[in-house]
């Protein structure tokens, strides 16, 4: 049952998967180079956000302590707030970097998508002005 379950899922993401090449191409070859940069901005967005909830994850996660180690920092520190522990900047970075990469790499397949389709339309309207040249 859970293979079953798990083929049919793939099943999904594979012919949603398909379908976003598609449309990407087919926005892509328009006029307007604007619309073939659609698709990509989603995604960078999605990126985006992704990346803003990791960090406000991890700026959470800094913050909840057990009371023993916050008395501990208290200690070490003069000035320190009851339960305010502030986040390591590398480790947020650490963190995010990694995720930035890979919620990236559909915006990044989308872009090679469009420049290649943008490259084609190029290519082809050389050739139609070389041919209209040649009939002069």
């Amino acid at each position: 049952m859970e293979v079953r379950f798990l083929f049919v899922l793939l099943l999904i993401f594979l012919i949603v998967l398909a379908g976003l090449v598609v449309l990407q191409i087919h926005l892509s070859k328009k006029k307007s180079k604007w619309f073939g940069l659609i698709l990509p901005s989603v995604f960078f967005m999605l990126s985006v956000v992704t990346i803003l909830g990791v960090a406000i994850q991890q700026n959470q996660q800094s913050h909840y302590r057990p009371d023993e180690e916050i008395e501990e920092r208290i200690e070490l520190v003069e000035d320190a707030q009851i339960g305010v522990v502030y986040p390591d900047t590398s480790a947020v970075a650490v963190a995010i970097i990694p995720i930035f990469i890979v919620t990236n790499l559909p915006m990044i397949v989308l872009l090679l998508i469009y420049a290649g389709c943008r490259e084609k339309m190029r290519k082809e309207l050389e050739m139609q002005k070389m041919s209209i040249q040649d009939l002069k």
